[in-house]
């Protein structure tokens, strides 16, 4: 073969084998790009009550006061939150809902146990009362990484149905059984 058909033929052979590699690097990076895009966003809650602190089967008249509030029943009810997905949630608002009508129910104390315990990220509750809401409480999270949960521990006066709600971008939302 002489040099300038060899020299042709190195050129035809070259110049796909170039566009072959460039376009496989690029597919390639899109690919990565596209699945850490993909990454899930995911919360998942469970619900455990109510459970009954103090009753009238009980208690029978014995008078108890909570927050100077006379009450005949102390209910908790038990939510857990977990990020079950897998990139960090960060300011995600949770809000924790009530459906009762009853003019005199009451919700008594929150309480966060978290994991983890220490360095878990603020929580801020969000003040409702201009909205008149006396059936709900809203908290911020300013961050909840991967597998990081917290157990919110609601008391009230009342045994009413208690539902969760939570808005993010790409965000999936689970209701999953409470596990002990």
């Amino acid at each position: 073969m002489t040099n300038k058909k060899l020299e042709w033929l190195l050129r035809l052979l070259i110049i796909p084998v170039i566009v072959t590699v460039i376009g496989g690097m690029v597919l390639f990076v899109f690919q990565e790009l596209s699945e850490k895009d993909a990454e899930l966003k995911e919360l998942s809650y469970s619900i455990e009550g109510p459970i009954s602190y103090i009753e009238p089967d009980v208690t029978g008249s014995l008078k108890v006061m909570i927050n100077n509030i006379s009450t005949s029943y102390l209910l908790a009810y038990r939510v857990r939150i977990l990020n079950s997905g897998e990139v960090p949630l960060k300011n995600l608002p949770i809000r924790f809902v009530f459906d009762t009508s009853e003019s005199d129910f009451k919700l008594f104390k929150v309480e966060h146990d978290t994991k983890p315990k220490y360095e878990f990220g603020e929580i801020t509750e969000q003040d409702l009362i201009e909205d008149n809401d006396a059936y709900s409480r809203r908290f911020i999270y300013t961050l909840l990484n991967p597998k990081d949960e917290d157990i919110v521990t609601l008391y009230t006066n009342y045994p009413v149905s208690l539902s969760v709600y939570s808005k993010s971008e790409g965000l999936e939302i689970l209701h999953k059984p409470f596990k002990k």
